[in-house]
């Protein structure tokens, strides 16, 4: 999952987060908060969840997009495409 987060980090900030650690995240834009779903998908479909946050620049509702978190969804999408990519065309990484 993708999702913008108040990290305390300049705008376009890119982190993994642990979604367990994010039940505190307001869901003001949201169904549901983004560690529901990820609790939803972890015990209903026995799968490891991934939460990377992205830190906004503004987050009144209907801003738009800062250049520099433009530049960060544009890294990461860039990021998960390889990585899906290599993992469809040689499978899964072996488990360190």
């Amino acid at each position: 999952m993708v999702d913008a987060a108040e990290m305390g980090e300049p705008a376009g900030a890119i982190r993994w987060l642990s979604w367990q650690d994010t039940t505190g995240v307001s869901a003001a834009t949201h169904a549901l908060p983004p560690y529901m779903v990820a609790q939803f998908l972890a015990s209903e479909l026995d799968c490891e969840v991934a939460l990377i946050g992205i830190q906004p620049q503004e987050t009144a509702f209907g801003a738009s997009l800062s250049p520099p978190v433009r530049r960060a969804v544009r890294t990461v999408t860039r990021g998960l495409t390889v990585l899906l990519v290599t993992e469809a065309a040689f499978g899964p990484p072996e488990p360190r």
